[in-house]
């Protein structure tokens, strides 16, 4: 910027979250919902779920409507967690559950976070500028026992 003419920033935006091995436990009532005939996970994170290291989560510049661009970050530290500093704009961010090598960690099951888990693969759209952190962009995963 050699006139002055542009805008201040204060930073590379920043994507992270974390995975989260989400369960059930029927001593803890608050950590269950009922669904499909059954109890099931809650989709959100209680403090005895587990994380899920040695993941790989996906994210691509531009909207979610073609799901096998973008880059990989990870693999996921042993706390769950991934991190990303990217340029502003709009991103895709998506775990797909029978790629990268995440079969092998997943198992059988379904994501019960973000809601809508059955579809495949569960997905963040975002929108992020410059000095921003979207820190929550966690993802549950419920393994079919």
């Amino acid at each position: 910027d050699f006139t002055g003419g542009c805008a201040p920033h204060t930073g590379l935006p920043h994507i992270a979250g974390v995975v989260w091995a989400d369960r059930c436990d029927p001593a803890v009532p608050s950590s269950c919902v009922w669904q499909e005939g059954g109890q099931a996970p809650d989709g959100v994170r209680q403090d005895t779920e587990p994380a899920m290291s040695g993941l790989l989560v996906r994210i691509a510049p531009g909207l979610c409507t073609s799901p096998d661009m973008g880059w990989t970050t990870g693999p996921t530290d042993e706390e769950g967690r991934y991190s990303q500093v990217v340029l502003p704009g709009t991103y895709c961010v998506w775990i797909f559950r029978d790629r990268d090598g995440n079969q092998a960690i997943l198992g059988s099951g379904r994501w019960t976070h973000p809601p809508g888990g059955y579809d495949s693969p569960v997905r963040y759209e975002i929108e992020i500028d410059w000095g921003e952190e979207k820190a929550d962009l966690d993802f549950g995963w419920y393994a079919r026992p």
